[in-house]
C-alpha cells in the first residue's frame, strides 16, 4: 500500500506495485479493482512519484512496456527511480524533468511523450501523463500518473511522413525539371523568331519563301506561348509564385481586359459585353496582375471556341457570405458531361488537339491554380452545342484601409487566450491571410496543414488546441479527419472549427467563409473555455 499521509492528508489505498485482479471465486470486485483491471488489459501502466522522498514507484505494466517481468526488477540494481531515469534518452530526460516541474509548480497540465530503452536494446515511445495530489494547504505531495506504450503509432507516422516527405520531393523534383526546361527553351525559340524576323527584311524574297517564314514565324511563336504556359505552371506548382495580395477593383480590370480582347472578338465575329451591373466600385482583395490573367484565360477561352454571331458577357453579382461573382457567358459549343472532370487538368484540350484552334490545353489550369492561391474559387457549368459559364469568386472588402490593416495590431478590446491553432487549407493565401490576423497575438502558435492527411500528422506531433478547417478540404473530408482524430487517445481534447458549412457532429464551432478578427476572436475562446471544462 502506497500510504505517506501529512498531517490532514487523506490516505490513497492504491496497489500501484502489484494490483489484485479478482478470481472466479473472489468476492465482487470493486471500483477500483474494475479500474486496474481494465488499464491492465488495455496496456496502460500505473505510476505514482511520492514528492516527500523522491520515491517512484511504477506497477508491473510499466515494467512489461521496456520487456522486464515484475519479478526482474530487483535484479537490475538501484531504485526505481534511478533506474527509470537511466533508460530515459539523454536528449529527451530534460524535456520530461521540465515537464513535471512545470506541472507541479506552475500547475500546467502533465503530458509528455518521450522515449525509453527497452531491454532487447530497442527504444520505446511512451506518452506519460498525470495529476498533483496535494493536501489541504495546497503544497503537492504526489503525482499520479498513467503510462502508454505509444510505439506502433509512432512508427506509423514516421512512415507516413517519410512516405509524405518522399511524394513531396518527387513533386518538387518533377516542378524543378519542368521549370528549368521551359527556361532554357525560351532563348533558342527567341533566337529562331528574332532571325526569321530579320529574314523578312529581305526584298529579294519570292512570295512562296515569304509564305514559308512566315510559317516558321507563326509556328515559333505558338511554341514560345507554349513555353511560357508551362513555365508558368511550373512555377505554380514549384511555390515560386507568391500572389501580392492587396485590394483592388475587379471591374477595372475586367474593362481593360474586354479592351484587349476586342480584337479577337471582332476577327470572330463574336459579341463581347461587359455589364458590371453597379458593381464598379466593388473591391477584393487579389494580385492584379494575376487576376488579369484569369480574366484574360476564361474571357479568352469564351471567344476563340464561340462561334460566329456568337456572344460573350461578362458581369458581376453577390453570392451568400460577402462574395462577389465574376461570371463569363459564351454560346459557344460547350463541354460534354463526360469532359466536365477533366476541364481543369493540364495539357488537355478536351478533344480540341485536332481542330483548326490552336491553343496549349494550360490556360484553364492556371487560371484554378492562380484564383484558390489568391484565396478565390472557380467552377463551371456547360451545356454541350449551347455554350458555358465560368466564374471565379472572391470575399468583397468594405474598404482598402481595413484590408491593409489585416497584419496590423489588433484592437485593444480583441482577446486570444494562449493556444495551438493547427488551420487545414489548401490555399496559400488563406494560410497567410491567417496568420496576419494572428500576428499581433503572439500568445497563439500557428500551424498550418494543406489536407487533412498531412493535418492528423501535425495534429499527433504537435497537440494543437484547435483545428481550424475549411469545409471544402481536398481529397479527406473534414469530417472524416476528425472522426479520426477524436478517435485517436493522443488527440481526443482536440476542438474543432469549420470554415464554411459544418455538418453534423463534424465540428465543435463554425465561421463564415469571410470571418472577421472579431468572430475569430469570440469562437476561439469559446473552444478553449470548452476544452479547459
Amino acid at each position: 500500500m502506497l500510504e505517506r499521509p501529512s498531517s490532514g492528508q487523506a490516505a490513497f489505498p492504491l496497489q500501484l506495485a502489484a494490483p489484485q485482479v479478482p478470481g472466479p471465486d473472489s468476492a465482487q470486485p470493486t471500483y477500483l479493482q474494475r479500474l486496474l483491471q481494465a488499464l491492465a488489459d488495455i496496456g496502460d501502466g500505473l505510476w505514482e512519484w511520492d514528492l516527500r522522498s523522491d520515491e517512484i514507484i511504477l506497477d508491473r505494466v510499466c515494467w512489461a512496456i521496456l520487456g522486464f517481468e515484475f519479478s526482474q526488477v530487483d535484479t537490475e540494481g538501484g531504485s526505481p527511480f534511478a533506474q527509470w531515469k537511466k533508460r530515459t534518452l539523454p536528449e529527451d530526460l530534460p524535456r520530461v524533468e521540465q515537464a513535471l516541474e512545470d506541472h507541479v509548480r506552475e500547475r500546467l497540465p502533465l503530458d509528455v511523450e518521450f522515449r525509453l530503452w527497452h531491454r532487447d536494446g530497442g527504444i520505446v515511445w511512451v506518452r506519460s501523463r498525470g495529476h498533483v495530489q496535494r493536501n489541504r494547504d495546497g503544497e503537492p505531495q504526489r503525482v499520479l500518473g498513467v503510462l502508454q506504450d505509444i510505439t506502433g503509432s509512432r512508427e506509423a507516422l514516421a512512415r507516413a511522413e517519410h512516405e509524405l516527405s518522399r511524394q513531396r520531393r518527387e513533386n518538387d523534383n518533377r516542378a524543378d525539371l519542368l521549370f528549368s526546361l521551359s527556361h532554357e527553351l525560351r532563348t533558342p525559340l527567341n533566337a529562331i523568331l528574332g532571325y526569321s524576323q530579320l529574314v523578312e527584311l529581305d526584298q529579294s524574297l519570292n512570295p512562296d519563301q515569304r509564305q514559308r517564314l512566315g510559317e516558321i514565324r507563326h509556328a515559333g511563336q505558338h511554341l514560345l506561348h507554349l513555353v511560357g504556359d508551362v513555365l508558368e505552371l511550373a512555377r505554380i506548382d514549384s511555390n515560386r509564385l507568391a500572389p501580392s495580395m492587396e485590394p483592388m477593383q475587379p471591374a477595372a480590370v475586367v474593362e481593360d481586359c474586354t479592351r484587349l480582347l476586342e480584337p479577337l472578338a471582332e476577327t470572330r465575329r463574336v459579341n463581347l459585353i461587359f455589364e458590371p451591373l453597379g458593381w464598379e466600385s466593388a473591391y477584393i482583395c487579389a494580385d492584379p496582375v494575376r487576376f488579369k490573367q484569369v480574366v484574360l484565360n476564361l474571357a479568352g477561352n469564351a471567344v476563340k471556341y464561340n462561334y460566329e454571331g456568337g456572344r460573350v458577357v461578362i458581369n458581376f453579382a453577390p453570392q451568400a457570405e460577402g462574395w462577389l461573382r465574376l461570371s463569363i457567358l459564351d454560346t459557344g459549343r460547350g463541354i460534354p458531361n463526360e469532359k466536365r472532370i477533366e476541364v481543369f487538368e493540364p495539357f488537355n484540350r478536351l478533344g480540341e488537339e485536332k481542330g483548326q484552334i490552336e491553343g496549349t490545353g494550360v490556360g484553364l489550369a492556371i487560371a484554378k491554380r492562380l484564383t484558390e492561391a489568391m484565396g478565390g474559387r472557380i467552377d463551371f457549368d456547360s451545356h454541350e452545342g449551347q455554350g458555358s459559364i465560368f466564374w471565379i469568386e472572391f470575399p468583397l472588402i468594405d474598404a482598402p484601409v481595413e484590408v491593409m490593416q489585416l497584419s496590423a495590431q489588433p484592437a485593444a478590446t480583441l482577446y486570444l487566450p494562449p493556444c495551438r491553432l493547427l488551420q487545414v487549407d489548401s490555399r496559400p493565401s488563406g494560410v497567410n491571410r491567417l496568420k496576419g490576423l494572428l500576428s499581433g497575438f503572439p500568445q497563439v502558435r500557428h500551424l498550418a496543414a494543406a489536407d487533412a492527411v498531412e493535418a492528423i500528422f501535425t495534429a499527433r506531433t504537435r497537440n494543437p488546441d484547435i483545428v481550424l478547417f475549411d469545409a471544402a478540404l481536398p481529397g479527406m473530408s473534414g469530417a472524416e479527419m476528425a472522426h479520426i482524430l477524436r478517435e485517436d487517445p493522443l488527440t481526443a481534447g482536440i476542438r474543432f472549427v469549420a470554415v464554411g458549412e459544418c455538418s453534423g457532429e463534424a465540428c465543435d464551432a463554425a465561421l463564415p467563409a469571410s470571418f472577421d478578427l472579431a468572430q475569430l476572436c469570440q469562437v476561439v475562446e469559446k473552444c478553449m473555455e470548452v476544452g479547459e471544462d
